[in-house]
C-alpha cells in the first residue's frame, strides 16, 4: 500500500514538473493530498483502517477526473490509484 501512495505521490509531482506552463494551482490540491496519501497509507499499515487513504486517493482520482488546461496521460496515475485501491480492500478484510 504505501509503494502505490508513494507511487500517485510521484506521479503527480512529475505531472507538476513536467508542465512549467500551466498555473501551479492546477497542480496544488493533488500534490497536498497525495503527500497525505503517503503519511495515510504508512499509518494504515499500523492501523488496519483504510479511511483516510480511501478517502485521500479518492480526491486525487476526483482532480484527475476534472482536470483541465491541456490533455496529460494520467494512465499510470489512474493504475496506481487502482492498486492501491485493491490494496486497501485487501487490508479492510
Amino acid at each position: 500500500m504505501e509503494l502505490y501512495a508513494g507511487g500517485v505521490a510521484a506521479l503527480v509531482q512529475a505531472h507538476a514538473n513536467a508542465n512549467p506552463d500551466l498555473d501551479p494551482a492546477y497542480f496544488a490540491g493533488a500534490i497536498r493530498a497525495s503527500n497525505e496519501l503517503k503519511a495515510a497509507a504508512t499509518e494504515a499499515v499500523m492501523s488496519r483502517d483504510p479511511a483516510k487513504v480511501d478517502e485521500l486517493a479518492a480526491e486525487v482520482h476526483t482532480w484527475v477526473a476534472k482536470f483541465r488546461g491541456k490533455h496529460l496521460d494520467f494512465s499510470s496515475l489512474l493504475a496506481d490509484l487502482e492498486l492501491l485501491g485493491e490494496a486497501t480492500a485487501k487490508l479492510a478484510v
